[in-house]
């Protein structure tokens, strides 16, 4: 057993051989700061550990949330193509740990020494958990709820543990390969909603905007916080790229 969060190098001997290194763990809570820097850390502790005991495959659980979204259009598709968030002291804490791993892998796999698949997830749920973060402004008494017709990115927990036995079960692609990891059929907005509602997350007594409505409100609440210094202080659904990943809507699931 390792803390990654610890500064003591992180090494062990290896009685068998280890096929490959599969790294979930991401610190939660927090300051901003310490929560890159644990992540960082973890990440750069687990690489230079396959390095020196040659495990070739390496397979890093990122997020979703390391996509500009605000670079897609409403309604847009989200893919392969669609571009990543440039890391830089406005981005939430958890999407700049996320970016900061992948930086980490890529650096290691441009050196040759292993080769390495980033698997993006949506968000995880099973049957008894499922985080509201989609559905809108969500604060204990105050809820509203955001309306549009777009897909909701949503991937079970399993089918996640499923997806990374499969990519085990042969030797990893040469270089880095990035996976987008989603459940097969599409979730609208109503769908989860529904599954929320279900799980007690939400209630069904509340007050419904359409999602442009509620993101021009946070457009102009992010510009007089921004104005005033107090950015900071915003929740994350107000404030980019919290606004354009939560609040408007995209495509995920391509067209069938």
């Amino acid at each position: 057993m390792h803390d990654l969060a610890s500064t003591e190098v992180f090494d062990a001997d290896i009685s068998q051989p280890v096929d490959a290194i599969v790294h979930m763990a991401h610190p939660m809570g927090g300051a901003r700061e310490e929560q890159i820097k644990v992540a960082e850390r973890g990440t750069s502790a687990l690489l230079a550990y396959a390095v020196k005991h040659r495990v070739r495959s390496f397979v890093l659980l990122s997020s979703l949330s390391v996509l500009d979204l605000a670079s897609v259009p409403a309604y847009g598709q989200v893919n392969s193509h669609t571009l990543r968030l440039n890391q830089d002291a406005s981005l939430p804490a958890y999407p700049a740990a996320k970016l900061a791993q992948e930086l980490l892998v890529e650096q290691a796999v441009a050196t040759g020494a292993l080769d390495a698949l980033i698997l993006r997830p949506g968000l995880i749920y099973d049957d008894t958990v499922m985080s509201n973060a989609y559905a809108g402004l969500i604060k204990n008494k105050l809820q509203i709820r955001v309306k549009h017709a777009g897909q909701i990115p949503l991937v079970c927990a399993q089918h996640v543990a499923d997806v990374i036995v499969k990519a085990l079960s042969s030797p990893l692609a040469p270089g880095l390969s990035i996976q987008t990891v989603l459940d097969q059929a599409p979730w609208s907005m109503q769908q989860y909603q529904r599954a929320l509602l279900a799980r007690g997350r939400i209630r069904s007594n509340t007050l419904d905007l359409p999602w442009w409505l509620m993101d021009g409100v946070g457009a102009l609440a992010q510009a007089g916080a921004g104005a005033l210094g107090l950015t900071h202080r915003l929740p994350e659904l107000f404030r980019q790229p919290g606004r354009a990943a939560r609040l408007k809507p995209h495509l995920y699931w391509p067209a069938s």
